[in-house]
């Protein structure tokens, strides 16, 4: 038998449960279509920021802005994720994915958790997470009905500094002056290679991910620890007279565009 779990989002899933006879036989398997994509995410803020999962349908719906009931229930050791039915907006957007951020508990580093992954009542999922101060690890025994987009992200370490500086052909004054300036209040920071989400790193090389679409031509990419803080704004707010074009960001969730 295979179900389909988007759409009436559950409801055929149950009509067609309620109608095999014989589910709860041994020679009976159910096959469930892949509808979610899960994508662990590493939540930024001035508090110490978390893990959060990333959700979406892999089909669009025709009503744009839908996001995603769910239920979340944690213990100790143990955190139960309940994917219940779509929720639509009020007024539709453009066709789009349905999408929710589910966000986690503090977890506590070098725990365990026992993770579940359910669809409503009908399809369960078990696996692992794992918590320490470099990455937020998923096992999944099984992915009936969900496909997990990275097992693993690794973290922001504090205080790092990161992002692009773009400024038009033939004029790169403003941006190495700008360069100058972050270097005495910044270091350059040396990173385990992987997937941090905002950020990869290979070998040294940065990429910058889900960064927007800047007009200037030439773009630098940069990544640094912070020693001053305080000193940064005022910086930052002094280029933005110059014509540079910025998007940076802070472990701590700042955001610096122009």
């Amino acid at each position: 038998m295979k179900m389909r779990l988007t759409g009436l989002f559950f409801a055929l899933g149950l009509l067609l449960l309620g109608s095999c006879a014989g589910l709860n036989s041994k020679e009976v398997i159910v096959d469930v279509d892949k509808e979610f994509t899960i994508q662990p995410w590493e939540r930024l803020d001035e508090f110490g920021g978390g893990l959060q999962l990333n959700v979406a349908t892999l089909k669009n719906e025709e009503c744009g802005g839908t996001g995603i009931n769910y239920g979340l229930i944690t213990s100790t050791n143990k955190i139960s994720i309940t994917l219940n039915n779509l929720a639509y907006p009020v007024t539709c957007g453009a066709i789009a994915p349905a999408r929710d951020t589910l966000k986690m508990p503090i977890l506590q580093p070098n725990t365990p958790y026992d993770l579940n992954i359910n669809l409503k009542d009908i399809v369960f999922n078990k696996g692992t997470l794992k918590v320490d101060d470099a990455k937020f690890t998923i096992e999944m025994a099984n992915e009936d009905g969900i496909i997990m987009a990275s097992k693993q992200v690794l973290r922001v370490p504090q205080n790092a500094f990161w992002g692009i500086l773009a400024n038009d052909s033939g004029n790169d004054k403003v941006a190495t002056q700008m360069l100058d300036s972050l270097k005495t209040v910044a270091t350059p920071i040396s990173m385990t290679n992987g997937d941090y989400g905002y950020f990869s790193v290979d070998n040294g090389d940065v990429t910058i991910k889900k960064a927007p679409i800047l007009t200037k031509i030439n773009q630098k990419t940069v990544l640094f620890r912070i020693n001053n803080k305080a000193a940064l704004p005022n910086m930052i707010q002094n280029f933005r007279a110059t014509g540079l074009e910025m998007w940076l960001l802070t472990s701590e969730g700042k955001v610096y565009r122009k």
